[in-house]
């Protein structure tokens, strides 16, 4: 009996990006983790264009295999220059040879006027990191690889209020914060 004709995807999964608010410290904390395919990327060269609004904090920045290896690791030193919250800046970290999975983490402060005021909605920062190194395809069209993008909200903080409806009493009760 002839066998029949199949086909099977197999996804790559070169990078993806991801982060939190922390509200206490007003920064956004970010996670880049790249090749958890396990390929052999020569040359790996991970750039994060950080977006207007933010400013990383270079000290935050971390390197690992894992999530976990990478919180207990040392800082590591990029390039990275700070001009304004209303600039856009960049930095690149090189990988070297990888054939498994990295993790990036570090943190970037939130403009202040971002959440000292409130707006009829929730700003929202998109941060797009690309990985390029040997066999990696420009998937961008931009000639910086592959793009990972994570989108965090960053709620207003000044006043807020909450209620309830009680249907047996006259008055609603509120509370203002």
């Amino acid at each position: 009996m002839p066998s029949l004709p199949a086909t099977v995807s197999v996804p790559v999964k070169l990078i993806s990006k991801t982060g939190t608010y922390d509200e206490a410290n007003k920064k956004i904390n970010w996670t880049i983790t790249v090749n958890e395919s396990g390929r052999t990327i020569d040359n790996a060269v991970v750039t994060d264009t950080i977006p207007a609004g933010l400013k990383l904090d270079p000290e935050t920045i971390k390197v690992g295999d894992t999530s976990e290896s990478a919180d207990a690791a040392a800082p590591t030193t990029v390039s990275y220059t700070f001009t304004d919250y209303a600039t856009e800046s960049t930095f690149s970290h090189s990988l070297g040879k990888i054939t498994g999975p990295r993790v990036i983490k570090f943190s970037t402060a939130v403009n202040p006027e971002v959440y000292n005021h409130n707006n009829e909605k929730d700003n929202q920062y998109i941060n797009t990191a690309y990985i390029n190194g040997s066999g990696i395809l420009d998937e961008s069209g931009t000639g910086k690889g592959t793009p990972g993008t994570g989108t965090v909200p960053v709620p207003t903080s000044i006043i807020s209020k909450s209620g309830s409806y009680d249907a047996s009493a006259v008055l609603l009760p509120g509370q203002l914060l």
